[in-house]
């Protein structure tokens, strides 16, 4: 029994829309700008080169699926840096997350 290509590819590509499909809900779910930073970085970091590698293993080139890799990895080591410096750009200009209860915090040390 052989498994397609197609079929792995479009399987990986799912799971990864999927991952992101579920990062968009957090976009709109949560309701600081710290947990939404928190949800879109864990789906673009997961699902967008899980996504990706299931088009280079679907692709019908050699050159198209290195493309398409370099691609994955270039936003999975990226990424985690932009939303550091939008975190901190938000921490700075005075965004405060939110507890639980509604209640907002500003965070740091307390002394």
């Amino acid at each position: 029994m052989t498994i397609d290509a197609g079929l792995i590819g479009a399987v990986l590509t799912g799971a990864g829309f999927l991952a992101l499909a579920i990062g968009a809900v957090g976009l709109v779910r949560w309701p600081d700008v710290f947990t939404r930073l928190h949800a879109a970085h864990a789906a673009v970091v997961v699902g967008a080169p899980v996504a990706l590698l299931g088009v280079a293993i679907a692709s019908p080139t050699w050159t198209i699926a290195v493309k398409v890799v370099a691609l994955g990895a270039v936003i999975a080591a990226l990424a985690p840096t932009a939303v550091q410096i939008i975190g901190a750009t938000a921490h700075n200009s005075g965004e405060t997350a939110r507890v639980g209860d509604g209640r907002e915090t500003r965070g740091g040390p307390t002394s």
